[in-house]
Parts: C-alpha cells; structure tokens; sequence
C-alpha cells in the first residue's frame, strides 16, 4: 500500500527522493519518479491526518499506523544495497582490469605502508601490471 506513504505526516521520515529510492528497491525497478503517477492511481488509504481529524469516540476504531519503524528499516536496507552494489561496481572494474582482488588489496597496503598511511587516492592503474 504505497499510496499511505503519500500521506503529509511522512514528509520530514520520507522524504520524496528517499521514497522513490525505497520503491525502486523493494521493487527491483528503476521508476523513479514515475512512482509517483503510479501511486495517484491507486486507491487512498485512511492516512495518519484522516485518522486525526476523527473525533475521539471514532478514533478508537481506526488502528493507528506508525510507519516510521518501517521507514527506518527500509533506509538501513537501501544503506546496505548501495554498499553491495558499490562493492560489486568495483569487483566488476577489477575483473574488467584483469586484477585480482588480492593483487589490488596488496597494492593498496604497499601503498599505504610507503605513505605512512596517509590517505591515498588511486585513479590509474600502475605501470608494471
């Protein structure tokens, strides 16, 4: 039921653009904001506001919704898909280098040992490989 997410009371946990990011991944889809016209489309939900503006003796009736564990647990899992992906975007460059992980990860020490352990940046490959 995305279209709950729509709702005024999500924008400062959910903003727009992270609401988007968290469709796409939950989806495996790459929409982006043509979410948004998919959502309009769908029914309405009774949202936090609605549930609001009933009077005390209706309230009662209505389940309260608190999205915000849902919300904190989607941005933890987004928080590991981009590092996944980050991590297969440079094993994939690695392979398309022809090194090895291990090569690279000795290098990157050999490196960092002859810099006193200075933060380096690496931006070519070497020479002799």
């Amino acid at each position: 039921e995305p279209q709950r997410l729509m709702d005024e009371s999500m924008v400062v946990d959910l903003p727009a653009r992270d609401l988007i990011d968290t469709l796409d991944f939950v989806n495996n889809t790459q929409k982006g904001i043509d979410w948004i016209d998919e959502i309009r489309r769908l029914p309405t939900s009774l949202g936090p506001a609605f549930q609001k503006s009933l009077p005390g003796a209706f309230q009662r009736f209505v389940a309260p919704a608190s999205e915000k564990p849902a919300i904190d647990f989607s941005k933890r899992l987004r928080a590991r898909n981009n590092v996944l992906s980050a991590n297969i975007a440079h094993f994939d460059f690695l392979q398309d280098k022809k090194i090895s992980a291990n090569y690279f990860s000795n290098q990157v020490k050999q490196v960092l040992l002859e810099n006193d352990n200075a933060p380096v940046c690496i931006f070519r490959q070497p020479a002799s490989v």
